[in-house]
């Protein structure tokens, strides 16, 4: 199987799992029947995740095994901070159970129950350790690099559910929510559910960035809503827009008089300004800043950074030009989870851009070395391709070495399809070979010029 089908395959992956989760009426039911897709669709042995409470206490959440075995759900183990395994952990290193040196708590109850085969993945939330997926192979299974290209997805997407499950309890004394804040609730699920799958339905960085300010503009009922990259030298730079149909667009990528005061404030935190004209949280603008916010007619805003696992991916900031807003804890959480979830896509993105980049150079050494393989072989042959009978002489007409190739794979069955791809060539070039070919050795069919390759010890 391909990286490309791979990827394809843990998106679908991702997607069951989130369905599972999302139809389960009891949370930790739904856990488990995730881990379930999880093993089944890698080929587990068995899957087991644990939360990290803050008193450093691991309690197992899901824990789901092929063969049915007893389950250990609600068991839980006490970490020591000091112990060299919490200290790797907490550093997101992944570590497997066979290298793990403590034999005592919840290392010898992984590596007697799993046979010290697995893998420990850590989740940390904001550098925090809060909780642990443990993948295990099958004892008879081979080291499998899909398995460690996809079990951090996987890791990411148990940190967002728990995350979302670990809301504060709610307060007694306090009265009960109104129809009308449930409804308002329910409808808010919805809208984040339907933005979260838009943002992973593609593996194009500019798709996502730029779905992801078309849906929070529109959610927020934003006069602008921008992406804003920091990594630029000299200024920040706008490459992703939307303006609702009342306002002409700031410009991509003519956004440098963006104040860069506001851009770096907005790159550390997730905060709101209701008035610019007040005091700033950032410090005074120069006049040209005050310029550029005064001929925009800027009011308000609202930003966050782009970040995932300690890697920015630029701001998302909202502003709105009509009237000066008090942002709710709602749209601030808004603001936060489609930033989280974009960083996460344009992650995915970026592997798939370094998978094809791998690819290709994969397939180029590969060509590089068949070439280099049938060069020497002709020079060790005199210049001429192997017999076995010393009164067959290799063909007297003489072929190109690019002609020598397209012959040789004409022989072996490829179509030029296959053959363009082999030797990085469109079809129409390779068919000119091959017409060439036939041509000079004065052959008319494909199937003659196979024959003459036989007939030549070609093949």
């Amino acid at each position: 199987m391909s990286d490309i089908q791979t990827l394809n395959r843990v998106g679908s992956l991702m997607a069951r799992v989130r369905r599972v989760i999302s139809d389960a009426t009891d949370f930790g039911d739904g856990l488990n029947q995730a881990l379930a897709q999880v093993c089944q669709s890698m080929s587990l042995n068995g899957a087991t995740l644990l939360q990290i409470a803050p008193d450093n206490k691991a309690t197992i959440l899901a824990d789901y095994w092929l063969n049915e075995g007893q389950s250990f759900i609600g068991r839980s183990f006490v970490l020591d901070k000091e112990a060299e395994l919490y200290r790797l952990l907490s550093q997101g290193q992944c570590l497997l159970l066979s290298e793990i040196r403590s034999d005592q708590g919840f290392a010898g109850f992984l590596k007697t129950r799993a046979n010290q085969v697995g893998t420990i993945y850590p989740l940390l939330n904001k550098n925090e350790l809060t909780g642990l997926l443990c993948l295990h192979q099958k004892e008879d299974a081979e080291s499998c690099g899909e398995i460690k290209a996809v079990a951090q997805i996987i890791a990411e997407e148990m940190l967002l559910l728990l995350n979302q499950q670990n809301l504060p309890p709610a307060d007694a004394s306090k009265p009960t929510y109104s129809v009308d804040e449930l409804t308002r609730q329910l409808s808010d699920e919805q809208m984040m559910r339907h933005i979260i799958s838009k943002l992973h339905l593609s593996l194009d960085k500019d798709v996502v960035l730029q779905t992801a300010v078309d849906c929070l503009g529109r959610a927020l009922s934003a006069t602008f809503c921008l992406v804003v990259r920091t990594d630029m030298p000299g200024h920040a730079l706008v490459t992703h827009e939307y303006a609702d149909a009342a306002s002409s667009p700031l410009g991509l990528g003519r956004t440098e008089h963006l104040p860069p005061n506001v851009v770096a404030f907005f790159k550390q935190r997730t905060a709101a300004i209701g008035s610019m004209s007040g005091q700033m949280p950032f410090g005074e603008l120069g006049h040209q800043d005050m310029e550029y916010v005064r001929s925009n007619d800027i009011k308000t805003m609202l930003g966050t950074p782009i970040t995932f696992h300690g890697i920015h991916h630029g701001v998302l900031l909202v502003l709105d030009c009509r009237r000066s807003r008090a942002f709710s804890e709602r749209e601030t959480v808004v603001l936060e989870t489609v930033a989280q979830q974009a960083a996460i896509a344009v992650n995915h993105a970026d592997m798939l851009a370094q998978v094809k980049d791998q690819l290709y150079k994969m397939n180029v050494i590969t060509t590089l070395t068949q070439q280099l393989t049938t060069a020497l072989e002709l020079v060790g042959q005199g210049g001429r391709p192997h017999t076995d009978d010393g009164d067959k002489l290799a063909p007297a007409v003489r072929l190109s070495q690019r002609e020598m190739e397209v012959l040789r794979l004409i022989a072996q069955g490829l179509t030029n399809r296959e053959i363009a791809q082999r030797l990085f060539l469109t079809e129409s070039t390779v068919e000119l070979h091959a017409s060439r070919i036939r041509k000079k050795l004065k052959l008319k069919s494909r199937t003659a010029l196979v024959k003459y390759a036989c007939d030549n010890h070609l093949v």
